[in-house]
């Protein structure tokens, strides 16, 4: 899986309401599509996305294989403090692709 890219405010105030923008460039593959050769393409999907906050849960999303190529996520969160945020992309067979980032709340 290729790196998922995060979208944040650059600033961020106690209190105010971040949104957190999360784009996955991924394939999604049913398992349903026939190849080139007749066969089918392995089925490869993302079927849960889970967003953290300093290891507080925000959001956990379970996909289905309907699911378009390269998921996208938007939601917002109440900023409290600063610390790392996490996002978790989960595919078939337990590979796991993570990212990170600092959110610094001014005061």
């Amino acid at each position: 899986m290729e790196r998922p890219r995060l979208r944040l405010p650059e600033r961020v105030r106690a209190g105010d309401v971040v949104p957190v923008r999360a784009l996955l460039m991924h394939p999604m593959e049913s398992g349903l599509r026939l190849g080139p050769d007749g066969g089918r393409v392995p089925r490869r999907i993302v079927y849960r996305i889970a967003c953290s906050f300093e290891g507080e849960p925000l959001l956990v999303m379970d996909l289905e294989p309907g699911i378009a190529a390269n998921p996208y996520v938007e939601f917002a969160f109440l900023a409290r403090r600063s610390g790392t945020l996490t996002v978790v992309y989960t595919e078939d067979g337990g590979a796991e692709t993570a990212v990170e980032a600092f959110i610094e709340v001014e005061a």
